[in-house]
């Protein structure tokens, strides 16, 4: 049966510096915990085939649990989990295992969108972007081996969120009893869609067209 886990996170940026983070494949390690690799296989436009080897962590999430090995094909310990990768800028990505054992595999959908200032957070706080991340993740497992699934894929995205909001505040929010106060971090990244290259500045992204076609 086809099972369902949906998480929110609130992240100290905008989208478009948000959907940079997430789609920065290689830097994937630097914040998620557990993960040993990441790369992209294969790109063509806005899509992108990706590559992730964890700490041994198999690749179906339901085979963690002793029930899940008995009748299904088992995934190797550290074994990669591929991933196609769909994204559309800078408020979604779609992903779908490309990889999967016996047609099972994980599925879902990652949405951004600006969140409506707090107006009972302190006026520095207020005054940041906030995003809203909603994800939503899908893979076929058992009502029992759903039990046990569910706490440890909870458990290691709630860690993610957390390491990902952290990494997005920059130095200032790491040391917060410092007398100093310090800009966060900010990347310039260029990327090229298609015809397109697409600029992501200080949590803002242009679109920039080529001149001459010919």
């Amino acid at each position: 049966m086809r099972r369902r886990l949906s998480l929110s996170f609130e992240l100290p940026a905008a989208p478009a510096e948000v959907f940079a983070g997430l789609t920065s494949y290689a830097r994937l390690i630097d914040w998620v915990p557990g993960l040993r690799s990441a790369r992209v296989l294969a790109r063509e436009g806005d899509i992108a085939v990706l590559e992730l080897v964890t700490d041994g962590t198999a690749a179906d999430p339901c085979q963690s649990t002793p029930q899940a090995q008995h009748g299904r094909a088992e995934a190797p310990a550290g074994s990669p989990l591929v991933l196609e990768i769909v994204e559309t800028m800078p408020e979604r990505l779609s992903f779908t295992q490309v990889d999967r054992f016996r047609g099972d595999g994980v599925s879902g959908t990652c949405e951004l969108r600006l969140a409506a200032p707090d107006a009972d957070h302190d006026s520095d706080r207020s005054s940041r972007p906030t995003t809203a991340l909603d994800l939503s993740l899908s893979f076929e497992c058992t009502a029992i081996e759903w039990l046990g699934a569910r706490r440890a894929a909870r458990h290691r995205l709630e860690a993610a969120g957390e390491s990902l909001a952290t990494r997005l505040a920059g130095p200032a929010a790491e040391s917060p009893g410092s007398d100093q106060e310090t800009a966060p971090t900010r990347v310039l990244e260029i990327r090229r869609h298609g015809e397109q290259l697409v600029l992501f500045i200080d949590g803002q992204h242009w679109r920039l067209e080529p001149v001459d076609r010919s």
